[in-house]
């Protein structure tokens, strides 16, 4: 939830003044999960969003406007959660938006993910309002030109010790384009701290005056994902790392 809850807040009070917005997700996923009926995860992440609503909810409206634009409240009777381009459509509708044009990336080897993608939005599609990619996310991204806001969120970085994520953050501050960036966060072999490619990303984020946060959900430090890191450049960056 802590990537949609930076992803909702930060476009919320984004300034968004032309038609034609222009968004890339990297490594975009389906538009819709399924939760399953055994899913603890999922409703676990609700949970502790509704303890943190009930205790801070009062100091950060951003919290209930979460909560109430995610349909939090039903996920348990719904049985599905919304990925990031659902989410920031979702976004547009609510801002009145009408033009606006995606690019969703995905590598799923099998091509699964992006025949999804294009059934989910079969009339976007259609009249090229999104468009569809089965390809490298990281060289599309740079490809593009006019992106107003980049969300690059990989599965992993460890393969090539974080650079083409690195260098993709690099490419949106060098163009001032406004991004939300994702990535778990692992430990090392030693089990004594974090791998050798999130402290790169950690001293990235110090050297170009990038608001960070980390989140950790264990003490124990795995080569399993045990957190995430999160880089935002934007208007309201440091507002949504403070909260």
């Amino acid at each position: 939830l802590v990537k949609h809850f930076s992803l909702v807040t930060l476009l919320h009070d984004m300034s968004i003044d032309h038609e034609g917005w222009n968004y890339i997700d990297v490594h975009s996923g389906e538009a819709d999960y399924q939760i399953p009926p055994d899913s603890s995860s999922i409703l676990a992440g609700v949970g502790n969003f509704e303890a943190i609503l009930r205790e801070h909810g009062s100091e950060h409206s951003s919290f209930t406007y979460f909560y109430n634009f995610m349909g939090l409240g039903c996920m348990r009777e719904q049985n599905f959660y919304p990925g990031s381009s659902r989410i920031v459509q979702k976004m547009m509708a609510s801002r009145q938006i009408r033009e606006y044009h995606f690019v969703l990336c995905d590598v799923d080897p099998g091509g699964y993910v992006c025949q999804s993608l294009r059934k989910s939005y079969e009339k976007e599609v259609a009249e090229k309002q999104i468009v569809v990619i089965h390809g490298d996310g990281y060289r599309e991204a740079k490809q593009k030109v006019g992106m107003d806001f980049m969300l690059i969120d990989p599965p992993e970085i460890r393969s090539d010790g974080g650079k083409e994520f690195i260098t993709l953050i690099e490419y949106c501050i060098s163009q001032d384009i406004s991004f939300l960036s994702w990535n778990p966060l692992v430990g090392n072999d030693t089990g004594d701290g974090m791998s050798p490619e999130c402290q790169n990303v950690v001293e990235a984020a110090y050297r170009h005056s990038i608001p960070m946060f980390t989140v950790r959900w264990t003490d124990e430090w795995t080569e399993a994902m045990c957190g995430c890191q999160l880089m935002i450049q934007g208007k309201g960056a440091e507002d949504v790392v403070q909260q």
